[in-house]
């Protein structure tokens, strides 16, 4: 189980505003890092702006979920985490950042701080203690109002876009992402994998790339070499060092080209 951001946001009246925001990326490569904390911002901002308030959700994006909270008073919480990290702890553990958060930070200055002025340590706290879901429960189950609380859980991103909204265009017109991140964004859009001849077969090989030990790769990635008569694997993806970086970007890609936008409603 892993938590990769934990972010503290003001919903405005037409956008969301960073106050504070805690991220552990060190499972991405080095020079993916800075763009993976950009989209992660990004996202937390979207998925806020389209948050009603009083209301909780979860936001799933294949190995990814986002959890946000946003309050009457509209201070919002997410965290990022994967599917295997227990829902009711990230919601509770949302529900005590804000409420320390509240207590550290007046409210007047929500509107109008910057996140380099606000004095929050306890953000980097949260995010190392949620990496132990048993250590976050124990410290935050006094706190029982979240066991009647419904949480709204969208399969993707896209299910919470404004009709006629996509997210090409969100991704395009932000002004927190970097022309690098942009530019990045692109060369991770999912791809049709080229055909092969119908006279060559496609078996179902095991990568010997030992930072792909696992994956199972079809056709382009299994040929027999014409002279060895040996099996020469081949990854699908160009890029090995920024598989990790680009799992996140993919999957919010992804969701634009589903057409599913079903929901559910867990107690």
């Amino acid at each position: 189980m892993k938590v990769y951001a934990l972010s503290i946001l003001y919903k405005g009246e037409t956008k969301a505003r960073l106050l504070k925001g805690s991220y552990e990326l060190s499972s991405f490569g080095y020079f993916q890092r800075s763009t993976v904390k950009e989209f992660m911002e990004f996202t937390s901002r979207i998925i806020v702006e389209r948050s009603k308030p009083f209301s909780r959700s979860s936001v799933k994006e294949q190995d990814y979920l986002c959890h946000v909270y946003l309050r009457g008073d509209s201070l919002a919480c997410v965290m990022i985490a994967d599917h295997e990290y227990p829902q009711r702890v990230a919601h509770t553990l949302l529900s005590k950042v804000l409420d320390d958060f509240k207590l550290a930070v007046p409210p007047e200055k929500w509107p109008t701080v910057v996140e380099s002025e606000v004095n929050f340590p306890q953000c980097d706290q949260y995010l190392k203690q949620s990496q132990n879901p048993q250590e976050s429960d124990a410290m935050t189950k006094i706190q029982n109002d979240l066991d009647e609380t419904k949480i709204i859980l969208h399969n993707t991103i896209d299910a919470i876009l404004e009709r006629g909204e996509k997210l090409d265009d969100l991704v395009e017109k932000s002004e927190g992402l970097s022309t690098q991140s942009k530019s990045f964004y692109k060369t991770v859009k999912p791809r049709e994998p080229t055909p092969l001849p119908a006279s060559v077969e496609e078996p179902l090989v095991k990568t010997q790339r030992p930072h792909l030990a696992g994956y199972s790769v079809r056709g382009h990635a299994a040929r027999k070499d014409a002279n060895t008569g040996r099996a020469n694997s081949r990854s699908l993806c160009g890029k090995c060092s920024c598989q990790a970086a680009s799992r996140f970007l993919r999957a919010a890609r992804d969701s634009i080209a589903r057409k599913t936008n079903q929901c559910c409603t867990l107690l």
